[in-house]
């Protein structure tokens, strides 16, 4: 009888216990028990407690994100689509970086794949700032290599392709803390993106981030900022962890890049209607003290995406990031001043569900 027929959660709970890392089949074995509710809550509890106190390895991880993905709805997005996103659990409130900058990086030209959720540790997700931005998030999974293909960018809501993992909810907000979903999350976009950027809140947890991205033929830019965001911002400088080639770690300081330094104060959001008011302040192409650090850290984000698309698509670049980073920051820069960002958003609102493409709704501001 096979390992994964006779795993048992006494097994795994113990072997956690014992602090002795998990296999490839047990880790999936967990998991797999997870998404069909065949664990309880105690049970799934003590494991992401066990597992977060042990530390989680890269074969662990791995197995995870394999099992979610081979449990999910497929979308299947033709090209080499980029997905910027963080793991959340900064505890800093800001407003919807990675939103705003995947917006940026389609106006760039670029296919931009988006995988998220409604807020967990904050007080707006992605998927609340597109929906009070208009965009219709409940799109069925099918549509969305459509929309991608159409538009330049989709969102794969993650309640639609990942139904299984709604048993894990409960425990998780009871919990309270960040366990490993809050890494499988980025990592299991249903689309499969070819390269990421992946803001991730404990630094500890980074590179283990980015070993399972290499592991995984994903070109990846992890990101820890100084300052404990999750996020690239003007804020600090930020470590990063460069998988678009061989894994190395690279302190940015956007100060090098042509960057003032911004407080944190000026990043910190609201509910999704507010949030939404700020982008599209910023797709307006409203340029005000206020507004400095959102820019700033919108552009770095935008740029980073660039960044790891090259690398995907076999784009020859300088081997500094920082020349990478700004050669990408022109094509941000242009994307957002231009008005191109805001028209992608324009076209992702009017988009039309099962590929209708009907009339554009025209946003305001």
């Amino acid at each position: 009888m096979s390992l994964i027929q006779s795993t048992t959660w006494p097994e795994v709970l113990g072997a956690l216990d014992a602090k002795r890392d998990l296999t490839v089949e047990e880790s999936s074995w967990a998991l797999s028990q997870m998404m069909v509710g065949a664990v309880t809550d105690d049970e799934m509890s003590q494991f992401l407690l066990g597992l977060r106190e042990k530390g989680e390895t890269v074969t662990e991880v791995k197995s995870m994100v394999e099992t979610m993905l081979a449990r999910c709805v497929q979308v299947d997005v033709a090209g080499a689509a980029v997905d910027i996103v963080g793991t959340g659990g900064d505890k800093a409130n800001t407003v919807n970086i990675s939103t705003m900058s995947a917006l940026v990086a389609a106006g760039a030209g670029i296919q931009v794949i988006k995988h998220g959720n409604r807020a967990v540790s904050s007080k707006s997700g992605a998927a609340d700032v597109l929906e009070a931005l208009g965009v219709d998030i409940e799109i069925e999974p099918e549509q969305i290599p459509d929309l991608v293909d159409e538009v330049g960018i989709g969102f794969c809501f993650a309640p639609r392709c990942h139904p299984a993992m709604a048993h894990a909810g409960r425990v998780r907000r009871q919990l309270g803390v960040s366990t490993v979903f809050n890494l499988l999350g980025p990592l299991a976009n249903p689309a499969k993106p070819k390269s990421q950027v992946i803001g991730v809140a404990e630094e500890s947890r980074a590179r283990l981030v980015a070993e399972v991205s290499q592991a995984r033929g994903v070109k990846a830019l992890v990101v820890h900022s100084e300052n404990g965001l999750d996020e690239l911002t003007s804020t600090a400088p930020i470590k990063v962890w460069d998988v678009t080639s061989q894994l190395q770690e690279v302190l940015l300081d956007p100060i090098e890049l042509g960057f003032s330094r911004t407080q944190v104060e000026g990043l910190v959001g609201h509910g999704p209607s507010q949030n939404a008011e700020v982008a599209m302040r910023l797709l307006s192409g409203e340029i005000s003290d206020d507004l400095q650090a959102v820019r700033d850290a919108t552009l770095l984000s935008a740029a980073a995406g660039l960044v790891a698309h090259d690398a995907a698509v076999g784009v020859t670049r300088p081997d500094s990031l920082v020349e990478r980073m700004q050669g990408a920051l022109i094509r941000a820069r242009n994307s957002l001043d231009s008005g191109a960002a805001k028209a992608v958003l324009e076209d992702w609102v009017g988009y039309r569900k099962k590929g209708a493409k009907g009339e554009k709704i025209a946003l305001a501001g």
